[in-house]
C-alpha cells in the first residue's frame, strides 16, 4: 500500500491516535509499517516521527520522545513545512518543561511561535503563548504569564477557537488565584465555565471549573456554597469513570464536611479518596 496525500496520512496518524491508551506492541508495528511505506519521502516521514514522538510521550518515555521528536524536526526542516515544524516545536516545548527544562522548554515555544507565524497558524500560535504563560506562572512572573495568555487569547479569538478560549479564561483565572485576587478569579472561572458548558460541551472541561471554584469558596470559609460546586464536580467524574477527578473532589468534600464538623461524613468521603 501507499499514501501519496499527507492528508490522508494525517488521517491515518490520527486514528492510530486513538489506539495510544491501548494496546502499544500494535501500535509500533503499524508506526514500522508507515515508516517502511514513506521510506523516500522526508515529509511523510516527518509527520510519521511527530506523531510516534507523541506516542513515546504518551507513555512517558521521555527520552525517547525527544530522540524521536528531534528526528521529526529535522525531517520537517528538510521539507520546508512551517506548520509541522512549529507543532513539533510545540511538542518539544512540552517534553523539555515535563523534564524540568524551563530555559529550553521556553526557547522551544518561541521558535514554534516564529514558525507558526510564518504558515499563519494561529491554533499554534496560541497553544505556544498559552504554554509559556503557565511556566512564567510556576516560576510566579505573573506578569509576564498574564501577557503571553492574553496573546494566545488574541490568536484563539481569531480564530473562533472556543476551547482555546476556555482554557484561556480558565488559566488567567488561576493567575488571579494565586494572588489571592479571588473576585478577578471568580469572574473568568465562570466565563471558562460557560465557555466549556455551552459552546465547547466539554465536562471535564466544566470538573475542573467547578473545582476551582468550589477551592475559592472553601478559602473564603464560605463551605456550604463550596459543596454545591464539589459536588457538581463530584457527579461529572463520577459519570465519565475518572478516578483521579473523583479522588480530589472526594477529598475536598472530606475537608467541606470537616469544617462544617459533620465529622462521620468527613471520614466516609476521605476513606472513599
Amino acid at each position: 500500500a501507499t499514501i501519496n496525500k499527507i492528508s490522508d496520512l494525517q488521517n491515518t496518524l490520527d486514528e492510530l491516535q486513538s489506539y495510544f491508551p491501548g494496546d502499544s506492541m500494535a501500535v509500533e508495528k503499524t508506526f514500522d509499517s508507515l515508516t517502511v511505506v514513506a521510506q523516500g519521502s522526508k515529509h511523510h516521514l516527518a509527520y510519521i516521527s511527530f506523531y510516534q514522538g507523541a506516542f513515546y510521550f504518551d507513555r512517558r518515555n521521555l527520552v525517547l520522545a525527544k530522540d524521536v521528536q528531534s528526528n521529526a524536526l529535522n525531517l520537517a526542516k528538510a521539507s520546508g513545512d512551517d506548520q509541522l515544524i512549529a507543532k513539533i516545536l510545540n511538542k518539544l516545548g512540552v517534553l523539555e518543561s515535563a523534564r524540568g527544562n524551563n530555559s529550553a522548554s521556553i526557547a522551544n515555544y518561541l521558535s514554534a511561535i516564529d514558525a507558526a507565524t510564518r504558515a499563519g497558524d494561529h491554533r499554534t500560535i496560541g497553544a505556544s503563548y498559552s504554554l509559556l504563560g503557565n511556566i512564567h506562572r510556576i516560576l510566579g512572573e505573573y506578569e509576564a504569564a498574564i501577557s503571553y495568555i492574553t496573546k494566545a487569547e488574541t490568536h484563539y479569538s481569531e480564530i473562533g477557537f472556543n476551547e482555546g478560549a476556555a482554557w484561556i479564561q480558565y488559566s488567567l483565572a488561576n493567575i488571579y488565584k494565586d494572588l489571592e485576587l479571588n473576585e478577578e478569579a471568580l469572574d473568568y472561572l465562570y466565563k471558562s465555565l460557560d465557555t466549556y458548558e455551552n459552546e465547547v460541551k466539554d465536562s471535564l472541561g466544566v470538573a475542573i471549573c467547578l473545582d476551582q471554584i468550589g477551592d475559592i469558596y472553601f478559602d473564603q470559609k464560605l463551605f456550604e456554597k463550596a459543596r454545591l460546586f464539589v459536588q457538581r464536580s463530584n457527579k461529572i467524574h463520577s459519570a465519565n469513570h475518572n478516578s483521579h477527578g473523583l479522588a480530589i473532589t472526594l477529598k475536598n468534600l472530606g475537608k467541606i464536611e470537616y469544617e462544617l464538623k459533620n465529622y462521620q461524613i468527613a471520614i466516609e468521603y476521605l476513606e472513599q479518596s
